[in-house]
C-alpha cells in the first residue's frame, strides 16, 4: 500500500471517528435542551460549558493528506 493510500485511508478513519463524535455530541446537546425545557437539569450551565470548551479545545483540526505526487 503505497504511502498517499495509508494516509487516505487514516484520513478516512478520523473522519469516521469525528462524525461519530459530532453525533454523540448532537444527542448530547438535544437531551440538554429537553431536559432544559423541562426544568430538570441538575448540572449548572457553567460546568457545562466547562465541560464543552474542554472537549473543543483538545479537538485537533484534521488536514485531508496532501498529493505530492
Amino acid at each position: 500500500m503505497s504511502t498517499c493510500a495509508r494516509r487516505g485511508s487514516a484520513y478516512r478513519e478520523v473522519m469516521e471517528e469525528r462524525d461519530y463524535i459530532d453525533e454523540y455530541l448532537d444527542i448530547c446537546m438535544s437531551i440538554y435542551t429537553r431536559y432544559a425545557r423541562e426544568g430538570r437539569l441538575r448540572e449548572t450551565d457553567h460546568m457545562i460549558a466547562r465541560n464543552k470548551a474542554e472537549i473543543e479545545a483538545s479537538s485537533t483540526p484534521v488536514n485531508p493528506p496532501q498529493n505530492t505526487a
